[in-house]
């Protein structure tokens, strides 16, 4: 029995050998699994940018900004006051209109012989530090030395004799709105620094020849309404509405004298109280009468305003108040043309104080009323 079991255990113990070598696997390598690969890795692809962003709004560079004012004139005109633009002062006087015979346009002249340099004007208003007229859409600016600034108006058209307000910072003028209505002339209150405009008339007539007081904020013009005539109208200006009408008392240019209490008529010359209306005395017997001793004759070549005559059909008062300067359409001696005179407020002394300046009654808007557009300042 014991040679028996001697080999069994031999045979365990081997085996038991067998299984402690294998698990310790120290020196071996026959048996050792193969390491895994080192798989090389695959390189990022080569970066590349986004393309560069391009806004689909318009850059700075691809719409040009609006020009500024100093590259649009005229600048200058925008903030220009009447007394900016003159290095001197007119002398104070009597100023009128020269017409060239062979087209529209003038040479501004003084009565006196002031001199003078070439100014041409239109129908106009005069300040000691600036004149003013209108061409169109245009307000002409022209200092005692002639240094001009033109100022453009928007809005409306075929200006027409501006009237300087008394401080000279606007002026009144008769204007269109458009070129197409032929009866739409109204009065408009325009800002010389702001260049805006302010309709003060609505009617549906022609209104025209404004003319500011000389030292009032009021405004006196005429309506042409074809059933009741020509009326008058004084406009409070810091009131803002008409505070009154004269009836049959207009006319193409019409005088305030200088304090305001007066208005001179010339076509029918008629003076007029400005507060209540009335009627206060009828010139015109009396001038025509003068007229006559002085060796004139209307002239018939111009047709005057509703029939009432060629003489007087302008007018101004003195810058006291004591007188007025006035002219008409009269014959003298062969010569033709249009004459200035000066007498007082009563109508006496009728004085000549020019010759006889040649006109063409062409260039007179249908004949009826004066070229020179005499002014005393």
């Amino acid at each position: 029995m014991k040679l028996k079991s001697k080999p069994l255990f031999l045979v365990l113990a081997t085996l038991m050998l067998l299984v402690v070598v294998g698990c310790g696997g120290g020196g071996q390598t026959a048996d050792t699994p193969a390491p895994l690969p080192i798989a090389t890795p695959t390189p990022y692809p080569t970066y590349t940018p986004y393309p560069t962003y391009t806004s689909v709004l318009p850059t700075a560079t691809q719409v040009p900004p609006t020009p500024t004012p100093t590259q649009v004139p005229p600048t200058a005109t925008t903030t220009v006051k009447p007394t900016a633009i003159a290095t001197a002062e007119f002398t104070p006087g009597i100023y009128y209109r020269q017409p060239f015979l062979n087209s529209p346009g003038a040479l501004l002249i003084s009565l006196e012989s002031i001199p003078l340099p070439s100014i041409h004007v239109e129908a106009f208003d005069i300040r000691p530090d600036a004149i003013v007229y209108a061409v169109d859409d245009k307000l002409v600016l022209v200092s005692p030395n002639a240094n001009t600034n033109t100022i453009i108006i928007p809005g409306i058209h075929q200006m027409d004799r501006p009237s300087f307000s008394p401080d000279g910072s606007k002026v009144v003028v008769q204007a269109r709105e458009t070129y197409t209505e032929p009866e739409n002339i109204n009065i408009y209150i325009v800002d010389l620094d702001t260049r805006e405009s302010e309709r003060i008339s609505h009617r549906a007539f022609n209104e025209e020849s404004p003319e500011w007081f000389a030292n009032e904020n009021k405004i006196l013009y005429s309506s042409f309404d074809p059933q009741t005539g020509v009326s008058a109208h004084i406009y409070d200006v810091d009131e803002g509405k008409e505070i009154q009408t004269i009836k049959n008392g207009g006319y193409i240019h019409l005088a305030v004298s200088p304090d305001g209490n007066l208005i001179f008529n010339p076509i029918r010359a008629h003076l007029y109280d400005v507060d209540t209306g009335a009627l206060v005395a009828d010139l015109k017997e009396k001038i025509l009468k003068a007229l006559d001793e002085n060796g004139y004759t209307p002239d018939s070549k111009f047709r005057g305003q509703a029939d009432l005559g060629t003489f007087p059909m302008d007018a101004h008062f003195s810058p006291d108040g004591t007188k007025i300067v006035l002219d008409g359409a009269v014959k003298k001696d062969g010569k033709s043309g249009f004459v200035i005179f000066t007498m007082t407020t009563s109508g006496d002394n009728l004085t000549p104080v020019s010759d006889v300046i040649e006109v063409n009654p062409a260039f007179s808007n249908n004949n009826n009323y004066s070229q020179l557009n005499p002014e005393w300042f």
